[in-house]
C-alpha cells in the first residue's frame, strides 16, 4: 500500500468498460522537485463512493495499490486508489479486510 498526496486538477468521465466493470480518473498534481500529473484509478463501487466526494482543487492524500500487467511484450502500469484521506480525518476506503479481498492475487 501506498500513498499520493497532491491537488486535484481534473475528474474524468465514468468509463462503462463492461456490464460489471466501470472505471474513473482523477488526474492529481504533486508538488515536488518535478512536477507530475498522476492518474488515479477508481474501480468499481469507489466510482459511487469516493469520486462524488472529491472536487477540483482539493488537496488530499490518496490511498493507492500499483498495479502492473503485461500485453503484446509491452508493459502497462495503474495506479488504483482505494481510499483517501485529509490531514483530519479518513474520508474513505473502508477496512483492512475488504482492502485485501479487493487485491487480485
Amino acid at each position: 500500500m501506498y500513498s499520493v498526496r497532491g491537488k486535484i486538477t481534473e475528474i474524468k468521465p465514468v468509463e462503462q468498460i463492461s456490464e460489471k466493470f466501470k472505471k474513473q480518473i482523477v488526474l492529481v498534481e504533486q508538488s515536488t522537485k518535478y512536477d507530475a500529473i498522476i492518474p488515479l484509478e477508481f474501480v468499481n463501487q469507489k466510482v459511487d463512493d469516493v469520486v462524488p466526494l472529491l472536487e477540483v482543487g482539493d488537496s488530499q492524500n490518496f490511498n493507492v495499490n500499483i498495479h502492473g500487467r503485461e500485453w503484446k511484450d509491452r508493459y502497462f502500469v495503474s495506479i488504483r486508489c482505494y481510499g483517501i484521506s485529509n490531514e483530519e480525518t479518513v474520508v474513505a476506503g473502508g477496512n483492512e479486510q475488504e482492502q485485501k479481498e479487493n487485491l487480485p492475487f
